[in-house]
């Protein structure tokens, strides 16, 4: 998730600050869409597996006490 996000930053930041020839700037665009895909995926999995870990299961009916 941190990798994703410097990233977004650094190709941000390479997209404003630099004038690119032709239609070089639109690799860098798409890149960044990609990036903020991958983000939100992980934070996506991030939040799952976190609320998955709060919920305490049922016990199985069919295993018994010793």
């Amino acid at each position: 998730m941190a990798l994703s996000a410097i990233t977004g930053i650094v190709l941000m930041l390479a997209f404003v600050s630099v004038r690119w020839p032709g239609g070089s700037g639109r690799y860098l665009k798409v890149a960044f869409v990609l990036v903020v895909v991958v983000f939100v995926a992980s934070c996506v999995l991030a939040i799952l597996g976190a609320a998955r870990d709060t919920y305490v299961k049922a016990p199985d009916p069919t295993e018994r006490d010793p």
